[in-house]
């Protein structure tokens, strides 16, 4: 274990710990650490969000990939809807176009949060079109994806 030095006294470590334990079963788990430091200014979120967006948008463009045929890659069991599986598995191939700084596994499952509207635990392919034109895709390259037909 790794212990930080700090000027915390023994009381306030014990008052910290006791706010980061909201359930008061004497461990914090991952969730209650990240709600107790997430970022607290949304937009901040957001932009870090869009940022991580933009990433992948970015990738894919450099590949020349468009979003139609990576949604229908990702889209393993063919059942017009990406679960977070076949979206890690995806991203995942692509990590390796990111160099110098992949995405982890828990980026890619935030990823799929946001990227999951409506929370069904799923994407969609409209969903799917609609995060990225978050992060800055333009309708001309929407419409472009719709014409591609894979072979």
């Amino acid at each position: 274990m790794v212990i930080l030095e700090s000027t915390f006294t023994e009381e306030e470590r014990a008052l910290l710990f006791d706010f980061v334990d909201a359930d008061g079963n004497g461990r914090v788990s991952w969730e209650e650490f990240e709600a107790a430091f997430s970022v607290a200014d949304t937009m901040a979120k957001s932009a870090i969000e869009n940022s991580v967006m933009q990433r992948v948008l970015d990738v894919l463009r450099t590949a020349a990939l468009s979003l139609r045929t990576v949604f229908r890659q990702m889209d393993a069991d063919d059942s017009d809807s990406i679960d977070a599986e076949e979206f890690r598995i995806g991203i995942e191939a692509l990590n390796e176009l990111f160099d110098p700084r992949p995405l982890t596994r828990d980026q890619i499952a935030h990823l799929f949060k946001l990227v999951d509207k409506n929370g069904d635990g799923t994407i969609s392919y409209d969903e799917f079109l609609s995060a990225f034109d978050i992060a800055g895709d333009d309708d001309d390259e929407d419409e472009e994806d719709e014409d591609i037909v894979d072979e």
